[in-house]
C-alpha cells in the first residue's frame, strides 16, 4: 500500500478533531469506502454523521458516543482516536490530502471492477456467464470512479440508459420499491430512490399504524426499513406491529391480557419477523440536525432503503425561526437527505384540524398545517383521510410525480392494527 495512501486518509481524520470546519469540507468531498484502513474509513463516516450533534475537538465526548453506539471497538479504540487528535497535520494542506484519496479510491474501485470482472470470466460455469453483462457492470463501475459528483450526463447516455431498463427490466429494480399496497403501487409506481414521500393526515385518524404497516410489508420484502418516531416509544410501535403480523386483537397489549393461544400468536408473529430488516429509534426533542445526523449514521451501518420519521411538527424548532418557514426548511432537509443517500424518505405530517368539529369534508392542500409550501418539496404526497364515524376512509394522492392525481378507499381494522385496501382508485378533484 501507498504511504502518501495511508497519510491521506489519518489527515482526513484527523482534521475532525483539530479543525472541524476543515473536516466538514473535505469529508464531504471523499468517500468512506475508499479508505484502505477499514476501520479508520468507518470512523471517518461516523464522525461525518455526529458533526451537527457535538463538538468534534472534544475527544471525551466523541468517545461516549462512540461507546454509546457500540463502535468504539470497530473504529480501531480509543488508542487510534488519541493518536490522530495529536497527528498535527496543517489544515492548509486538506485539499491536497483530499486529492490524494480521491485518486486512490479511484485505483481502487478500478482494481475492484477488474477483480470481479476476472472472476466472472474464471468462473467454472463460465458457459453460463453474461459477457455482456460483466462488461456492462465493468464499464458502469469504471465510469462512476472517473466520472466527478458534478459532472454532467450527455443526453443520448440517458436515452442508452432508458433503452436497457426497458429492454432488461428485471435488471433494473433497484431505484423501484413496491410497497405492498397495490393502490399506491398502481397509483404512484410504488416508491422511487431518493424521494420524498408526504404521509399525511388529522389528528387521530391512523397516520402511524399505516405507517407502520407500510414498514413491515416492506421489511418481508427483505426492503431496509428505519422508523424514527418522535411521539410514541419502540414498544408502543412494536405492539402495534404485532397486533397487525401476529393477527392479535390491540386490546390484548393495552390490558396485558394474553390467553394461551394469543401467546403463541405473539411467539410466531416474532419468529416470522426475527430476519426481518427493520429497525426502530425512538426518541423525543430531536431537531432537524440531529435527526439528519442519525439517519445517516444509521444507513452508514445498514445500508437503509426507507426511512420513516413521524411526525413533523414534533422536530423541535431550535432556530425560533417562524413556523411555517421552519416545517419548510425540514422538509427540503429531508428531501436532500432522500437525494443523497438514495433512500426513500416517508415523512409523517398533521394536517389542520377543522374549526367546525362537525367538518368531515375530504381535505385539501391548504390543509398542511401551517404551511401548504412543504408540499413543494414532496415527490408523492398522500392524505389519509376518515370520518371519525366510520371505520373506512381514503388515501389521496394529491401530488404524484410519476402519474395523476388520484384517490383509493381503505379499510380500517382497528383490533388488528391494520389498513387494508378496497380495489377501487378513482380520479381525485381537489
Amino acid at each position: 500500500m501507498n504511504d502518501s495512501w495511508i497519510e491521506a486518509e489519518q489527515a482526513i481524520v484527523s482534521y475532525a478533531f483539530i479543525e472541524p470546519l476543515t473536516f466538514a469540507k473535505v469529508a464531504a468531498s471523499v468517500d468512506p469506502d475508499d479508505f484502505f484502513d477499514k476501520p479508520l474509513g468507518r470512523l471517518c463516516g461516523i464522525l461525518r454523521s455526529m458533526q451537527s450533534m457535538i463538538d468534534l475537538r472534544d475527544i471525551n465526548a466523541v468517545l461516549i458516543e462512540l461507546n454509546r453506539i457500540g463502535q468504539i471497538q470497530a473504529v480501531g479504540g480509543p488508542a487510534i482516536i488519541a493518536k490522530l487528535a495529536t497527528k498535527g497535520f496543517l489544515p492548509h494542506n486538506a485539499d491536497y490530502y483530499a486529492d490524494r484519496l480521491r485518486h486512490f479510491g479511484k485505483i481502487n474501485r478500478c482494481r475492484r471492477a477488474a477483480q470481479q470482472l476476472l472472476k466472472d470470466c474464471d468462473d467454472q460455469h463460465a458457459d453460463s456467464v453474461d459477457v455482456n453483462q460483466s462488461l456492462a457492470d465493468f464499464n458502469r463501475s469504471t465510469t462512476k470512479a472517473f466520472r466527478p459528483k458534478d459532472a454532467s450526463i450527455q443526453f443520448s447516455d440517458l436515452g442508452r440508459k432508458l433503452l436497457a431498463r426497458m429492454e432488461h427490466p428485471e435488471q433494473q429494480t433497484g431505484t423501484k420499491i413496491l410497497t405492498g399496497f397495490d393502490c399506491v403501487d398502481g397509483a404512484a409506481g410504488g416508491f422511487f430512490r431518493g424521494q420524498l414521500v408526504l404521509l399525511s393526515g388529522r389528528s387521530y385518524r391512523g397516520k402511524t399504524m399505516l405507517a407502520m404497516n407500510f414498514a413491515t410489508k416492506l421489511a418481508k420484502q427483505n426492503y431496509r426499513a428505519l422508523m424514527l418516531n418522535l411521539e410514541m416509544t419502540a414498544e408502543e410501535l412494536a405492539e402495534r406491529g404485532y397486533s397487525d403480523v401476529g393477527d392479535i386483537d390491540y386490546s390484548r397489549f393495552v390490558h396485558n391480557d394474553f390467553s394461551t393461544t394469543s401467546k403463541m400468536q405473539i411467539k410466531r408473529a416474532i419468529e416470522e419477523s426475527n430476519d426481518w430488516p427493520l429497525w426502530v429509534h425512538d426518541n423525543t426533542g430531536e431537531s432537524i440536525e440531529s435527526i439528519v445526523a442519525k439517519i445517516e449514521y444509521e444507513h452508514l451501518t445498514k445500508k437503509l432503503d426507507v426511512v420513516f420519521v413521524d411526525h413533523l411538527q414534533r422536530i423541535e424548532n431550535r432556530s425560533r425561526r417562524e413556523q411555517r418557514f421552519h416545517l419548510k426548511e425540514c422538509c427540503q432537509a429531508m428531501k436532500n437527505l432522500a437525494r443523497r443517500l438514495g433512500v426513500v424518505v416517508v415523512l409523517l405530517t398533521q394536517l389542520k384540524t377543522p374549526a367546525n368539529a362537525e367538518d368531515q369534508n375530504d381535505p385539501t392542500e391548504a390543509d398542511y398545517s401551517e404551511a401548504k409550501q412543504i408540499v413543494e418539496e414532496a415527490d408523492l404526497a398522500m392524505m389519509l383521510h376518515r370520518r371519525s364515524d366510520e371505520q373506512g376512509g381514503k388515501l389521496i394522492f394529491n401530488k404524484v410525480r410519476k402519474g395523476q392525481p388520484t384517490f383509493a378507499y381503505l379499510e380500517l381494522d382497528g383490533a388488528k392494527q391494520r389498513f387494508y385496501e378496497v380495489p377501487q382508485v378513482e380520479k381525485w378533484t381537489p
